[in-house]
């Protein structure tokens, strides 16, 4: 997302609004559309401050950051998959939810000879075909 025009060039453009020049020439002069003009005059009348509006989510999410992230803790061994049949979404969603929370993914399991026995060189082999 853009970022909000500063406080500082909104005042000037109200500031040439009620000095007399029409909004289109205001728009002209300070390279800012028309009805933006028109919305920040809106915006001073109804609430007093040219202050940018907060931006963001304002839904409720669907999913309890704090109860993933307690059940992950206690469960780590599941898949996103199975985490996402448990609190009724995709993987995907607890995947961006997680990766938000500072948890990473499971890396691939590589090894020596050296540091393994036989035995499990062999395990290691036919997991990863």
């Amino acid at each position: 997302m853009a970022k909000a025009y500063s406080v500082d060039l909104r005042e000037r453009v109200l500031f040439l609004l009620e000095s007399g020049l029409s909004a289109e020439a205001i728009s002209n002069l300070q390279k800012v559309c028309t009805k933006t003009i028109v919305q920040w005059k809106r915006l001073k009348e109804e609430t007093g401050s040219l202050e940018p509006r907060k931006r963001g989510l304002n839904c409720k999410r669907k999913i309890d950051r704090a109860k993933l992230e307690a059940y992950v803790t206690l469960n780590n061994d599941k898949t996103l998959k199975e985490y996402g049949e448990i609190f009724g979404v995709t993987g995907m969603a607890i995947h961006k939810v997680l990766k938000q929370l500072g948890y990473s993914y499971k890396k691939k399991l590589y090894c020596t000879g050296k540091e393994t026995s036989k035995k499990d060189r062999y395990i290691w082999r036919s997991c990863k075909r």
